[in-house]
């Protein structure tokens, strides 16, 4: 499968591989916008039938898509006029940092020092940051966390028993002071 990843959008047109990928609870939600349905609000007492009810949706759209599009889309999926269907935050369009920077270059030594085999690469993932504020700022930003991700590890993720091995917090924290430092430096040293 890794040799597919390469290329995904070519490798999305093999219907096997489609399949295998949607299939895949890693990979899923990376390759289609999401709904998940996450807050439920009614009456405060189990005995008392509410007047209204809301919930609230955690919509995560893929890089490129239309929010206003897939608003309507929705709209047309619940089709109940007496059913309000409003955004509760402002979406920005995802944005990404270039990896021939300073920065970029600082974090790749970094974690090879630590760890010479480590890939230090670009990854589509749910989450959200703030750096997506700061780009257009013209702040490079990254989502560099220096944290071995084992299977094992990425299992915990926004779980209940979600952890981090002591350790990697302490080296963690040793490699992002090493960056901070190092680029720091050597910005001070040009002209």
């Amino acid at each position: 499968m890794a040799s597919k990843l390469r290329d995904i959008r070519a490798a999305l047109k093999d219907p096997a591989f489609a399949r295998a990928l949607a299939g895949d609870e890693d990979y899923n939600y990376l390759i289609r916008d999401t709904v998940s349905l996450t807050v439920l609000k009614g009456s405060e007492q189990t005995n008392v039938i509410p007047d209204t009810s809301s919930c609230e949706l955690d919509v995560r759209l893929l890089p490129g898509e239309d929010p206003q599009a897939f608003l309507a889309q929705l709209r047309a999926v619940v089709a109940d006029d007496r059913i309000a269907i409003e955004p509760i935050s402002r979406y920005r369009a995802p944005n990404s940092s270039p990896t021939n920077t300073l920065l970029y270059r600082t974090i790749e030594q970094v974690v090879h020092q630590h760890n010479p085999r480590a890939l230090v690469v670009p990854a589509l993932n749910s989450g959200y940051t703030e750096s997506q504020m700061y780009r257009p700022l013209g702040i490079f930003s990254y989502g560099f966390i220096p944290v071995e991700i084992t299977p094992e590890l990425d299992s915990t993720e926004h779980a209940a028993n979600e952890r981090v091995p002591a350790d990697q917090i302490r080296r963690g924290v040793k490699m992002l002071y090493e960056v901070v430092a190092r680029v720091a430096n050597q910005q001070d040293t040009q002209p």
